[in-house]
């Protein structure tokens, strides 16, 4: 299964990989990927090649707690 990137990324994981692995300067590696600086100082200090979450840790629910705890049962029915 492919990786699934966000519709802005401007990188690949290939790329990434590239980034984190060259040792050429910063500034000559955004000028040869067409990327800013900031992008490739980001994947340079990166742990890995996969995008994060962007979402909420925690999403929020429009239903209240006691709301949530019913569904269970209604299900069951």
């Amino acid at each position: 299964m492919g990786s699934l990137l966000h519709a802005n990324a401007k990188t690949t994981p290939r790329i990434r990989k590239e980034i984190q692995e060259s040792l050429e300067s910063a500034p000559k590696l955004a000028k040869s990927y067409s990327l800013n600086i900031k992008t490739v100082l980001k994947w340079k200090k990166a742990e890995g090649i996969v995008d994060k979450r962007s979402g909420p840790k925690q999403p929020k629910s429009a239903l209240s707690t006691i709301q949530q705890q019913i569904i269970p049962f209604i299900k069951n029915k």
